[in-house]
């Protein structure tokens, strides 16, 4: 009655060594990426909160520094002639809202 070993031959533990070792340095380097890439992120969300801010922000109508209208010459811009009010109103206005019409078919 022989004693049999459970362990791999020293040969496949040799083989699981290295392939262990070169798993572990391609996590090292993934991870590496990971955080250039969570880097890049951040700054390319920076700059487009910078751009909606510039867009849509309180101050999007003063706009500091180099802009798109650049170069181009200022046309003057026509004067627009005052246009009269109509004398009366056409469309005759409402009474209430639909909370009195409802109230009333109710009542």
């Amino acid at each position: 009655c022989g004693v049999q070993s459970r362990m791999p031959p020293m040969d496949a533990n040799t083989d699981l060594r290295q392939k262990l070792t070169q798993a572990e340095a391609m996590i090292v380097e993934l991870r590496g990426v990971v955080t250039e890439l969570r880097k890049q992120i951040e700054s390319q969300q920076a700059h487009i909160h910078r751009l909606v801010k510039i867009t849509y922000g309180r101050s999007s109508e003063r706009v500091e520094g180099p802009n798109l209208f650049d170069g181009l010459e200022a046309e003057p811009t026509p004067v627009a002639e005052a246009i009269p009010e109509p004398a009366e109103e056409l469309v005759p206005k409402r009474k209430g809202h639909g909370s009195s019409v409802v109230s009333a078919l109710i009542g």
